[in-house]
């Protein structure tokens, strides 16, 4: 695999431990020398062959993690939403209140 900045190695190891990955489009982007972050059990800071033939690319388990908890994620974001469009009513309708009230003291 190509060398990758500090904060890309951080993100991709993180990756491969979170979704139990290998690699951005499978094992072989490694070579022959494979990250602990690729297996379970590393042994001396690195995994074989055998540790990680099994494990999907992170492509393919991200695109599936995000498949299982699109809804999730999207009715999450309209809740969200939600909750910030009553606040602006009411930020709205405390502004009016605040508005008027300071007119009517002119009077």
């Amino acid at each position: 695999m190509r060398h990758l900045r500090k904060s890309d190695d951080l993100l991709m190891n993180t990756l491969q431990r979170t979704f139990k990955c290998c690699g951005l489009n499978g094992f072989a982007d490694y070579g022959i020398s494979y990250p602990a972050s690729c297996c379970d059990a590393p042994t001396n800071g690195s995994c074989g062959m055998t540790q990680v033939i099994g494990r999907p690319s992170c492509l393919r388990a991200v695109d599936s993690f995000w498949d299982t908890n699109a809804n999730i994620i999207k009715y999450a974001g309209l809740g969200v939403t939600a909750v910030e469009l009553v606040a602006f009513i009411f930020a709205c309708c405390l502004a009016n209140q605040t508005r008027n009230s300071q007119r009517r003291q002119n009077y």
